[in-house]
């Protein structure tokens, strides 16, 4: 599988990362999970008008640590339950 990154509106996309697979991708880094939602908004207008099926997300690197052992750093993808369970039941039903 082929990915690009691509730079802030290259191209007119809209999006972070072109890829082959249905994906609209939008990075995000941060203290706040808003901005994580933010970029999954982003993915939303960018997958608008695009091929119809392309999956709007966030992948989102959450780099605060609270004192909570339970909030810890880590890597995460933000997408739509419908978008998911469109995901799962084609795995489910590929298997």
């Amino acid at each position: 599988m082929k990915a690009i990154r691509l730079l802030e509106f290259q191209q007119g996309f809209g999006i972070d990362i072109k890829t082959e697979l249905p994906l609209a991708v939008q990075c995000k880094c941060g203290k706040s999970t808003v901005k994580a939602f933010d970029g999954y908004l982003e993915a939303v207008r960018s997958a608008r008008g695009s091929t119809p099926g392309v999956i709007p997300t966030c992948f989102f690197k959450w780099s605060w640590q609270g004192k909570d052992p339970h909030q810890k750093r880590g890597e995460y993808v933000v997408l739509s339950v419908e978008d998911f369970m469109e995901i799962f039941m084609s795995y489910l039903n590929n298997k």
